[in-house]
């Protein structure tokens, strides 16, 4: 499939927020990463979702530290900084953990594999509906997390001190600890930190919450239409209708009282709901790939 205007489009906004960055903080390395992400060749199906990803990335911690927000300390911090979607602490003193890295390292690789030996089934089980959307949703999981996992390792050789990328997130009690506590911290913290809190969700949380899984929704709307040519729809539906979970089981006392007295139920229940809601967001790519991979 060729580029086409809404393909060039989505690029050329994705990357104009560089200009403001450079010349605001004009680190060598802003220069680099933007010859690094224009060097993929968006054309070629296989490199457009990385291209999106990485730009969008880039771009986020590009205006991070030209705001100040984020300070990391020298060359090498800084291109960590730059292209690693991880909470970490830059400007604390550094101590290096041999072990935690080599942890990451190899849990990145096993869940990796693991992902990919799923992927082998999930293609054959399509038929199979629910095993599809389930099997689906791992995969997705053990792969970004694996991935995650094995490209934050040099950070904790590096000495700097991080949070862990994914924190179990099938071990979640309740949608509201799915999102804000295990899945992406990365993602949950720059949500709160620049949509939920500026948007006055501590006096309003319907208003932050729905507020911050929209802008979620927008983004990965715009990630996978770049991807596809066009906007599905689905992406921003399933994320809003994860805002409304949040905020259902969040407020009604009998779910909290559940997650205190019996969490082995909560969390069967949370699962169940995540992994049938997760349908949506399993539509939305399929959609996406379907487009993306059509003869020309």
């Amino acid at each position: 499939m060729q580029m086409t205007a809404w393909h060039v489009a989505l690029l050329v906004f994705l990357l104009s927020p560089w200009i403001i960055a450079i010349f605001r903080t004009k680190p060598a390395a802003l220069c680099l990463a933007a010859l690094a992400v224009a060097a993929l060749p968006p054309a070629i199906a296989h490199f457009r979702f990385i291209t999106a990803v990485l730009a969008l990335v880039i771009v986020i911690k590009t205006l991070q530290a030209a705001a100040g927000h984020e300070k990391p300390q020298g060359y090498f911090d800084f291109v960590m900084f730059l292209v690693m979607p991880v909470v970490a602490s830059w400007d604390a003193p550094k101590r290096t953990d041999v072990a935690r890295a080599t942890r990451s390292a190899l849990l990145g690789i096993v869940q990796i594999v693991a992902g990919t030996l799923i992927s082998r089934a999930t293609v054959e089980l399509k038929e199979w509906q629910v095993a599809y959307v389930v099997l689906f949703q791992i995969e997705l999981y053990l792969i970004a997390a694996g991935a995650f996992n094995f490209f934050v390792a040099p950070i904790a050789l590096r000495g700097i001190s991080y949070m862990d990328p994914f924190r179990s997130p099938f071990f979640a009690r309740s949608p509201g600890e799915f999102w804000s506590q295990r899945w992406n911290t990365w993602v949950s913290h720059l949500l709160y930190r620049y949509v939920f809190l500026p948007i006055g969700g501590i006096r309003n949380p319907v208003r932050g919450v729905f507020a911050s899984f929209a802008v979620s929704g927008l983004v990965h709307e715009a990630v996978f239409g770049f991807v596809a040519g066009h906007l599905t729809g689905w992406m921003m539906m399933y994320f809003l209708t994860q805002a409304s979970l949040v905020l259902l089981t969040s407020n009604i006392r009998v779910f909290r009282r559940l997650t205190r007295r019996m969490p082995s139920v909560c969390w069967v229940l949370t699962m169940m709901i995540m992994l049938a809601t997760g349908s949506m967001f399993v539509h939305g790519v399929d959609l996406a790939l379907a487009k993306d991979t059509a003869p020309n």
